[in-house]
């Protein structure tokens, strides 16, 4: 009897390890490192990233930047390079960068993938098998403008520098070489003085609609996305002519004095005193005052907040329980449906960058809150509760190969329009950059904005 009580609680107490083993952050984060590593893998190709493989398999500077930081991540330094380098050759003379290398008609390929995929569930009925591949083919075309309001894209020239300097110093730190020569530089002060002088309006970057990441969105004015990036650029420039290698006395102090103009302007126009967070963007009639997720957290990564408006934003976003709960929303409240596209509340979307979850955004969250936050209480509970979330969504409530493009009530979306893509670049590149101890792009950030 007694050798029977002692196997049965044996048994228990080794259940017991094993559930707690699960449910402790390091083994959710190996997991989803993991599936991360996975997904950004299969998204190499021979020229640099793509943003996925199916309707989103061509080249996009704004979803390749992002994920190179979490190639970097990962030592995947080569395909870092090539992609830098393929953007290098298809700048423009006047600085002018490429939303994507793919289809100049993008919504005509949606119309085919739609056909396909109607096609696809009547053959599955009727012979239990699909006929139609769901991937396409692209041409290698420049295309400059959005896909529904020909707006100037005002996020891709800052991140294009950012990752540039960034990888350049990377490269130092780690192999003693640098990647960056007189020729590329050129490219990133062409592709800086762009922004300032197209996309500028007294001093700050001014969008029209459309126009950054959040693009189903008819966002009209200063941006914090936006001018986040915009001013890190500033920055990153300031560190590049301060080093010896590349040391320009009056070139640093252009840029110095730049970056601090574009802090304070950010500071004294797009900062709400009474919320204590930034305006997602603000115009001359009206001013957003939903909490912009990723645009807030790029003031805490580059400084742009002082500490206490830092702390302000971690302290926000434990009030609001659901940024945290269903991590990945990039705004809340939402949006109100006068800003949403037409063409995405027609085909089922509205909820695109207006309640669907983008664990890009989670991953950003994840580095910042490492890196920068400095109350460890609040630390150690936003990296839980964000841990958590992911987990629930990657392997509870799905069983996926790869890392979606969007999620909407626990599952990749999908409808009979539009099927999220899989596998996704940027948002696993995200969480690896959030997750992954990289001391070297560690020390490299913090040293070009400190």
């Amino acid at each position: 009897m007694k050798a029977k009580k002692e196997k049965a609680e044996k048994t228990i107490e080794n259940k017991r390890k094993k559930i707690s083993k699960k449910n402790s952050n390091n083994f959710k984060i190996k997991r989803i490192k993991n599936i991360s590593k996975k997904t950004l893998k299969a998204c190499y190709s021979e020229k640099g990233i793509f943003a996925g493989l199916k309707h989103f398999n061509q080249y996009w500077v704004r979803d390749s930047m992002f994920s190179s930081l979490g190639a970097l991540a990962i030592n995947d330094e080569n395909i870092v390079e090539r992609n830098l380098t393929l953007f290098h050759n298809t700048i423009t003379d006047f600085g002018s960068l490429p939303l994507r290398i793919g289809d100049k008609n993008f919504s005509g390929k949606y119309v085919l993938l739609f056909i396909k995929r109607l096609l696809n569930n009547f053959t599955k009925k009727l012979f239990s098998k699909k006929f139609f591949s769901l991937k396409t083919k692209f041409k290698f075309e420049k295309v400059f403008y959005d896909d529904k309001n020909k707006s100037k894209i005002v996020d891709s020239n800052s991140l294009f520098i950012l990752l540039n300097i960034i990888y350049n110093f990377y490269m130092k730190e780690k192999y003693n070489k640098y990647y960056l020569d007189e020729k590329k530089i050129k490219n990133l002060e062409l592709a800086f003085k762009y922004q300032k002088e197209e996309l500028t309006k007294f001093g700050l970057i001014y969008q029209t609609e459309y126009s950054d990441w959040a693009d189903s969105i008819a966002k009209k004015g200063y941006g914090i996305f936006a001018n986040a990036l915009y001013y890190a650029s500033a920055k990153s420039f300031e560190y590049l002519f301060s080093q010896k290698k590349y040391y320009d006395k009056n070139k640093k102090e252009y840029y110095s004095t730049l970056a601090k103009e574009i802090k304070e302007l950010i500071n004294s126009n797009l900062y709400d005193k009474e919320r204590k967070y930034y305006y997602d963007f603000v115009n001359e009639q009206y001013k957003e005052d939903n909490f912009n997720v990723e645009g807030n957290f790029l003031t805490i990564l580059f400084d742009i907040a002082d500490e206490k408006q830092k702390e302000n934003i971690f302290l926000h976003i434990i009030n609001e329980p659901i940024i945290l709960k269903e991590t990945g929303i990039n705004v809340y409240p939402f949006y109100d449906s006068s800003i949403i596209d037409f063409r995405l509340k027609f085909i089922g979307m509205k909820k695109y960058h207006n309640g669907f979850r983008w664990l890009w955004i989670s991953g950003l969250k994840l580095y910042i809150n490492k890196n920068k936050n400095k109350n460890e209480t609040l630390k150690n509970y936003i990296e839980k509760e964000i841990l958590n979330s992911i987990y629930k969504l990657l392997f509870i409530d799905n069983n996926e190969e790869y890392i979606s493009e969007v999620y909407y009530k626990n599952k990749p979306f999908k409808n009979i329009f539009y099927e999220s893509e899989s596998p996704f670049a940027w948002s696993s590149g995200m969480l690896l950059f959030g997750l992954e101890e990289n001391k070297i792009l560690d020390k490299t950030i913090k040293k070009i904005f400190s």
